[in-house]
C-alpha cells in the first residue's frame, strides 16, 4: 500500500509539469557532479601537500585530474586548485539558487493544482453529497492537508537529491576501494533493514495527524459558530475543556512524528560513526590501504552515510505526510463521482407561462419525502407553499432550484423539462432568498454585485427601492460602501433580509423563491420584509414558502403541503372559505396559538 501510494503521488507530480521535472532532476545531478569534482581536487591539493597519491586508484585519478589541468593550460598549484575548486563552488551555489527557485514553483504550483482541483470537484458535486460533509472537513482538506501534501513535495525532491548525490559519492568510492565501498554501502542497507519498522510508525503517525486535524478543525467551527450559547449558559469551560483535548491530540500527534525521526536519526549518527571506525580499523590493520587512498575513503564514507541516513529519515518523512494526499484524493474522487455534469449555459431560462411540477417524488435512503407532487406556478403570480415543519417544503425548493433529481416525475418550465441547458439556463433565472440571509464579509455594494458583477449604480438603488432597503442604506455614513460584518453582523435582521432580497431582485428574475425569509424575524423587522414582498405583487413570479399561514394572504394562489403530499390548494379566500377543510383548520389553530 505504501509503494503504490507514493508511485500515484510521483505520477500525479509528474504529470504535473513533465519539462519541469526534468529541469528539477537535471539540476540535481549537475550539483551531485559539482560536489563530486570538488572531491576530485582533494587529490592535486593532496600531492602538494606532500601525500603520495601514486598508487592505484588514487594515482589513476590523479593523472585524470592533472590532464585535465593541462587541457585548459593550467599545471597544478595551491593557486590554481583553490582558484578552480573556487569556480565550482562558485557554479554549484549558482545551481543551488536555480534549483530553490524552481522546486518553491515546483511545490506551490502542486498546491495550487490539489486546492484548484478538489475545490472545483467540491463546486460540481450534487447537493446532497455537498450537505453529507462537514464544512470543517472540507476548509481543513483545503489548507492543512493540502499543504502537508507540499511539504511532501518537498521532501520527495529531498529525496531524490540525496539519492543522487550519494549514487555520484559512491562511484567515486568504488573507483578507489571496490571492497571498503561495499562494506560500508552492506553496513548502511542493513542499518536501514533493521529501522524498517520505523517507517509503519511513521505512516501511521501521520494518518492520526491527519484524523487529529480534522477533529481540532471541527471542534474550532462548532465552538466558535456556538460561543454565544455556551457563554449565555455558563459552558465556556466545557468548550475550553474540549478545545484543550482537540489540541492536546494534534500535538500529541506531532510529537510521535519528531520522536520517531529523532530517534532514526540518533541510530543512524551513533551507527554510521560506529561503521567509520570499523572501516578505518580495516584498512589500517587487515588491508594495509595507503594514507592518501585511506583518508579519500573516509571523506567520502563520511559523506554517503549521512545521505543513507538522510535518505531514510526523508523516506519516513514523506510515509508520515502522504497520508494527507491519500485523504485528498479519497475526499476529491467522492466529489468527482457524485458530480452533475450540466450543459453550460450564458442564456437564462424565461418563465412565460408557468412552471409545473408533475407528480414527482423523492426521498432520502428509501425514505419517502415528498409523493406524487402537482402544482402550478403562474407567471406574474404570487404562489405560496404553505405547511409545518417536516412537510417536505425545504426539499421541493431544492428540486425547484435544480439542486436535487427527482426520483420520480418531472419539472417543467413553459413545457421545457428542467434538465441539462435548460436547468443550467434555469439557475441564471431565479432569484432565492433563503430564510437566514447570508452576507460576505464585505460592503454592501460588493454583497449585491456577488449576484450580478455588471449591474450599474443605479439598478443597485433600484434593487434597493424594490426591496424597501434604499431608506437605511442611504442613511448609513458610506451608504454602499458600508461594511456589512462577518455574515452581515453589524446590520439587524431585518436588514439583512433585506439586501439579501436586493441582491436577489438585482438578477431580475424570471422567478423569486423566497424561503422562510420572514420567520427568524421580530414583528417590526418581519413587517418591513413582508411590506417589501407584497410590493413586488404582479411586478415577477414569486413563490413564498412559509409556515406562518397569516403571512401569506396576500398571494394568488396557495398549496397546503402536508407529510410531502399537496393536501389542498387554492386562493387565500377559497382555502379560508371552506370551514372544515385542513388550511382553516390549521389556520385557526395558528390564530388561536397567537
Amino acid at each position: 500500500m505504501q509503494t503504490s501510494l507514493i508511485k500515484l503521488f510521483f505520477f500525479d507530480l509528474v504529470q504535473l509539469q513533465k519539462g519541469r521535472g526534468v529541469l528539477c532532476l537535471v539540476l540535481m545531478l549537475g550539483i551531485s557532479l559539482s560536489e563530486g569534482a570538488g572531491l576530485v581536487l582533494l587529490l592535486p591539493l593532496l600531492q602538494i601537500v606532500g601525500l603520495n597519491t601514486g598508487q592505484g586508484q588514487p594515482g589513476a585519478l590523479a593523472e585524470l585530474v592533472n590532464r585535465g589541468f593541462a587541457l585548459v593550460g593550467f599545471t597544478p598549484s595551491l593557486i590554481s586548485v583553490l582558484l578552480v575548486g573556487l569556480l565550482i563552488t562558485l557554479a554549484r551555489a549558482l545551481l543551488q539558487r536555480w534549483q530553490a527557485g524552481i522546486n518553491f514553483s515546483f511545490q506551490h504550483d502542486f498546491v495550487l493544482r490539489l486546492q484548484k482541483s478538489l475545490y472545483r470537484s467540491m463546486a460540481h458535486a450534487d447537493w446532497l453529497s455537498f450537505c453529507r460533509s462537514r464544512s470543517s472537513d472540507l476548509n481543513h482538506a483545503l489548507t492543512q492537508e493540502v499543504w502537508r501534501c507540499g511539504a511532501a513535495v518537498q521532501v520527495f525532491l529531498s529525496l531524490v537529491s540525496n539519492l543522487i548525490l550519494a549514487l555520484v559519492y559512491l562511484v567515486f568510492a568504488m573507483r578507489l576501494s571496490p571492497p571498503m565501498s561495499l562494506i560500508a554501502l552492506l553496513a548502511g542497507l542493513i542499518l536501514v533493514g533493521l529501522l524498517r519498522r520505523r517507517n509503519r510508525v511513521a505512516r501511521v503517525a501521520g494518518e492520526g495527524l491527519s484524523q487529529a486535524g480534522e477533529n481540532f478543525h471541527a471542534t474550532i467551527a462548532e465552538h466558535l459558530g456556538g460561543m454565544k450559547l455556551a457563554k449565555a449558559s455558563g459552558s465556556a469551560e466545557r468548550h475550553i475543556a474540549r478545545f484543550d483535548e482537540r489540541a492536546h491530540e494534534v500535538r500529541d500527534r506531532y510529537r510521535e512524528t519528531i520522536y520517531n525521526q529523532a530517534a532514526v536519526s540518533f541510530w543512524f549518527s551513533f551507527s554510521s560513526m560506529l561503521i567509520l571506525v570499523v572501516l578505518v580499523y580495516c584498512a589500517v590493520v587487515w588491508l594495509q590501504v595507503p594514507s592518501a587512498e585511506l583518508l579519500l575513503l573516509l571523506f567520502l564514507c563520511s559523506r554517503i552515510l549521512p545521505r543513507i541516513s538522510g535518505l531514510q529519515a526523508s523516506y519516513q518523512h514523506l510515509l508520515n505526510l502522504l497520508p494527507a494526499y491519500k485523504n485528498l484524493q479519497k475526499l476529491q474522487a467522492g466529489f468527482t463521482k457524485a458530480a452533475k455534469h450540466e450543459s453550460p449555459s450564458s442564456v437564462p431560462l424565461p418563465l412565460l407561462k408557468h412552471l409545473c411540477v408533475e407528480d414527482l417524488s423523492f426521498g432520502y435512503h428509501e425514505a419517502p419525502i415528498l409523493t406524487a407532487v402537482n402544482l402550478k406556478l403562474v407567471a406574474g403570480q404570487t404562489t405560496a407553499l404553505v405547511g409545518g415543519s417536516g412537510a417536505g417544503k425545504t426539499t421541493l425548493v431544492d428540486l425547484l432550484l435544480g439542486l436535487l433529481k427527482p426520483a420520480t416525475g418531472r419539472i417543467l418550465v413553459d413545457d421545457q423539462p428542467l434538465q441539462g441547458e435548460a436547468l443550467s439556463g434555469w439557475r441564471q433565472s431565479i432569484g432565492y432568498v433563503p430564510q437566514e440571509a447570508f452576507l460576505f464579509h464585505d460592503s454592501i455594494r460588493n454583497n449585491l454585485l456577488w449576484s450580478r458583477p455588471q449591474a450599474s449604480e443605479a439598478e443597485l438603488w433600484a434593487a434597493l427601492e424594490l426591496a424597501a432597503a434604499r431608506g437605511f442604506v442611504d442613511g448609513l455614513e458610506r451608504g454602499l460602501d458600508t461594511l456589512v460584518g462577518e455574515r452581515g453582523v453589524r446590520l439587524s435582521g431585518g436588514e439583512r433580509q433585506r439586501i439579501a432580497l436586493a441582491r436577489a431582485l438585482l438578477r431580475q428574475p424570471a422567478l423569486l423563491i423566497l424561503d422562510e425569509a420572514t420567520s427568524a424575524l421580530d414583528s417590526e423587522s418581519e413587517s418591513q420584509v413582508q411590506t417589501a414582498i407584497e410590493g413586488l405583487k404582479g411586478q415577477m413570479t414569486i413563490l413564498v414558502i412559509a409556515h406562518r399561514f397569516s403571512s401569506v394572504r396576500f398571494v394568488d394562489q396557495i398549496h397546503l403541503l402536508e407529510g410531502g403530499r399537496i393536501l389542498e390548494s387554492g386562493t387565500p379566500g377559497e382555502l379560508l372559505a371552506a370551514g372544515q377543510g385542513r388550511f382553516r383548520t390549521l389556520f385557526d389553530a395558528q390564530l388561536g396559538g397567537g
